[in-house]
């Protein structure tokens, strides 16, 4: 089995030097911080055989042996692409609260604007949602515009988790019932509304971030996509510890 070595130096700021010193450290057999030896057949445990070199085998062999969040633990669904934001989206304090609908059947009648999660900072568990969508007669006119992209338009107005697609830290936030979801905030959805407590605990951990960037291969703000956390992989705990996980992220 071939081994090969990877040096690290992203914390460094005098990134030559730290490689020359790696290198004279790896010349003379002397352990440091930045050498890496992974032996290639290592990678192909992990979903398109990212090259997660950094962390330990135990670490990567979670994805041979846990199960995976799509079809496990929930569903992670795209959302709606406007493509034209100017004119389908409105500030919150724009728009009449007689105006905001909350369901399909709302936006039947004057109720046509719809709360709409579109990206958003780092907040970790909740985050105010300051966006309307125009929906009217369920997004008649969105789906008119043909530069507009609708995906999963049957999860919409469903309780779930939203996310920022880029963030220094993977950061899921209640999505409530009565709203959409965007391109740029993918949704989490559950089986039951009851274990999206669960799944908030879960997804905020530091452990569920730190396999995430496992596999997307990087640490400084990476672009949380929904292809990746669908592959994720997940415990399997028993319902008691679900209860008690849920219980924390609802009162963190």
């Amino acid at each position: 089995m071939r081994e090969t070595v990877f040096f690290r130096l992203l914390k460094e700021k005098e990134k030559a030097q730290a490689l020359l010193a790696a290198i004279t450290a790896e010349i003379q057999g002397t352990h440091n911080e930045w050498t890496h030896r992974v032996h290639q057949e290592a990678f192909r445990v992990m979903p398109g055989s990212a090259f997660a070199y950094w962390t330990s085998d135990d670490m990567r062999q979670k994805f041979r042996g846990l199960r995976v969040f799509e079809g496990n633990a929930g569903a992670a669904k795209q959302g709606l692409v406007t493509s034209n934001d100017f004119r389908f989206l409105r500030c919150s304090w724009e728009v009449s609260g007689q105006r905001i609908g909350f369901s399909g059947n709302d936006t039947l009648t004057a109720r046509s604007w719809v709360a709409f999660p579109n990206g958003g900072e780092f907040s970790p568990h909740y985050a105010d949602i300051p966006l309307l969508v125009n929906w009217g007669n369920r997004g008649a006119e969105i789906k008119l515009f043909e530069r507009s992209v609708i995906r999963n338009e049957e999860f919409y107005f469903l309780p779930g988790l939203t996310w920022p697609l880029r963030a220094s830290s993977f950061s899921p936030q209640v999505r409530p019932s009565g709203s959409l979801f965007s391109i740029r905030s993918y949704s989490i959805l559950a089986e039951a509304e009851n274990q999206l407590p669960y799944l908030l605990g879960l997804t905020c951990s530091k452990v569920f971030d730190f396999i995430f960037k496992m596999l997307l291969g990087r640490y400084g703000f990476p672009e949380f996509i929904v292809g990746v956390l669908k592959v994720l992989p997940i415990p399997n705990p028993d319902p008691q510890s679900r209860t008690i996980l849920g219980s924390l992220a609802l009162t963190t």
